[in-house]
């Protein structure tokens, strides 16, 4: 197969490590300065944080694991739910109000839920670049 007709998954892959970094230090972010939120439930811990994260990753590397084998229609499916996932730090705006959350909180929110855009629409983008190249059916 000549390397035009070949889909090109390198952006998608960079827009995941990115976004996989953002979730990471959103995560970290929110475990260090979990008692400074007065607002959240006091039965959230730091333990749940990372367990959080953890759970979301298993997403983001089970997407990566299926692209690299090929299984691309689940591993497109898993990374679109992956970058979903990174839209969930909107709801610290509901928590709490804009201005009780310091400045880096808000450009960790901001990294992390560009970053799961970005990944989502390459993600697509990908799809539509593997339907053109007859790689993904349409039922």
């Amino acid at each position: 197969m000549s390397r035009a007709r070949q889909l090109d998954t390198r952006p998608l892959i960079a827009a995941l490590i990115v976004y996989a970094g953002a979730s990471l230090f959103q995560h970290v972010h929110n475990a260090l300065f979990l008692s400074v939120h007065s607002a959240l439930p006091s039965r959230l811990s730091v333990l749940n944080v990372y367990a959080a994260w953890a759970a979301m990753s298993v997403i983001g590397l089970a997407g990566y694991v299926l692209l690299r084998q090929k299984y691309l229609a689940p591993a497109l499916i898993a990374l679109v739910i992956y970058g979903a996932c990174g839209l969930d730090g909107l709801a610290h705006y509901v928590v709490a109000e804009f201005s009780a959350h310091p400045v880096m909180m808000h450009a960790a929110i901001l990294l992390e839920t560009v970053s799961g855009i970005i990944l989502i629409c390459l993600a697509a983008a990908t799809a539509v670049q593997a339907r053109r190249l007859g790689m993904l059916r349409s039922y």
